[in-house]
């Protein structure tokens, strides 16, 4: 089983740099917990994925299915279906992911960045603030069944 380590911060856009053309997410959560999802990329691919209990380590296993099967999984989620453009950004030899979500998402925007280990550093850049890796209301699976947190 594949191993997620990741880091989630708030981003402040007015200090994000030029970004490279994004792609469009749509994911849509079957169970929250276990985190179940169908991600839709661009309108061209489907993935699914499952995530095991954690915040800033946990186990991951996606895999792409058939784009017809990943759209009728879309219509069967009973959550808000997230919609978000996904830029990525090379810096320090990590790949930061910058996320501006839409619809009833809008105005929010965070950065992740996967690492090979619980025990490496990252610079972080200047344009993120908050590190919410460790605050539930955060996780997408989190925002698709509750919403925006309270600020």
């Amino acid at each position: 089983m594949a191993q997620e380590i990741e880091l989630k911060f708030l981003v402040d856009p007015a200090k994000l740099p030029a970004l490279p053309e994004g792609e469009q997410y749509v994911q849509a959560y079957l169970s929250i917990d276990p985190a179940v999802r169908v991600r839709i990329v661009n309108s061209r691919v489907a993935l699914f994925t499952a995530k095991g209990a954690g915040l800033k380590s946990r186990v991951e296993i996606e895999f792409e299915i058939p784009l017809d099967k990943g759209l009728e999984l879309v219509k069967l989620s009973p959550f808000t279906v997230i919609e978000k453009t996904r830029h990525k950004l090379p810096i320090n030899g990590f790949t930061w992911e910058v996320d501006f979500y839409h619809g009833p998402l809008d105005g929010l925007v965070t950065a992740e960045v996967e690492l090979p280990s619980e025990d490496i550093e990252v610079e972080r850049p200047n344009f993120v603030t908050e590190d919410v890796t460790e605050r539930r209301e955060y996780k997408n699976s989190n925002l698709a069944a509750h919403g925006l947190p309270a600020p």
